[in-house]
């Protein structure tokens, strides 16, 4: 398990470095008395990338995130219930895109969030199916 220090005070980013789905990795930051990240604006974005960025974390890794695509309402919602109104989606695809929806109109199923990587974009939102594996990054006091 890598930790990093994110925002000011007592906040800290945690990342686990095993891969677990997204139900697994929201049930590891709960046992480990934290909570799933949320990064909900550009400020909390630039904070997390340069984080990521200065302690030269593997570029490969994915994490998932506190985000999801509700099937019953359609839209994305943080782990605390509020809709998501600021993403950085990775450019270059269908992103987001490929969740499933209540009303049929999406069907892959892509309902979870992960932070990627990409060369053109750096850290950026992505879609995934829930039951993929990914690395975890919670987000705690200490």
């Amino acid at each position: 398990m890598l930790s990093l220090t994110f925002k000011q005070g007592q906040t800290h980013i945690v990342l686990n470095n095993e891969d677990n789905t997204y139900d697994e990795s929201r049930q590891w930051c709960h046992d480990n008395h934290m909570d799933m990240i949320m990064i909900k604006t550009k400020s909390d974005y630039d904070e997390v990338n340069n984080t990521l960025t200065s302690e030269s974390t593997d570029t490969s890794f994915q994490f998932w995130i506190g985000l999801k695509w509700d099937t019953d309402r359609d839209r994305f919602y943080w782990r605390d219930n509020t809709v998501l109104t600021w993403a950085n989606w990775c450019t270059g695809g269908t992103e987001p895109g490929g969740m499933s929806s209540s009303s049929g109109e999406y069907n892959s199923g892509e309902n979870c969030v992960r932070l990627d990587h990409r060369q053109d974009q750096s850290w950026c939102f992505a879609t995934k199916r829930c039951n993929t594996v990914y690395k975890t990054m919670c987000v705690g006091c200490k």
